[in-house]
């Protein structure tokens, strides 16, 4: 399992390597809202429902969406 984090951490951060916050936000495919500041955000959330709420049976707040906006 960590060598698959390690992994997708590595590519996420050789993707996102020298964009500016501006190309980070944009639109990747219309009509998708995603964008890599996005994905990230999404990232992080599950990866830490799983080590908080899976491994370690602690409830933890979502840090990047609410009930009113889970995207």
């Amino acid at each position: 399992m960590e060598v698959w984090l390690d992994f997708h951490r590595a590519t996420s951060k050789t993707e996102c390597a020298g964009l500016s916050a501006k190309q980070l936000g944009r639109q990747a495919v219309a009509p998708s809202p995603l964008s890599l500041r996005g994905l990230l955000r999404h990232l992080t959330e599950v990866e830490r429902y799983w080590f908080a709420e899976v491994f370690s049976g602690h409830e933890s707040a979502d840090l990047h969406c609410t009930g009113d906006d889970p995207d």
